[in-house]
């Protein structure tokens, strides 16, 4: 019984390894999620801009 609950836990380096890996993992997944964030804001600023630009140029007609 013993024993097996020390395979099941693991080596204390194999979980910092697996941490470690884990924080990586988090790290790239919020930079990818910010670099989304940025181009979507960034498309709708441009969509509110032509937006914008449709009306003003509408309403001068």
């Amino acid at each position: 019984m013993r024993v097996e609950r020390e395979r099941q836990r693991g080596s204390g380096e194999e979980k910092a390894t697996e941490r470690a890996r884990l924080r990586i993992d988090i790290r790239e997944i919020r930079a990818r999620l910010n670099e989304y964030a940025t181009d979507c804001t960034e498309q709708r600023t441009l969509d509110v801009r032509c937006h914008l630009v449709d009306f003003f140029t509408d309403w001068v007609k």
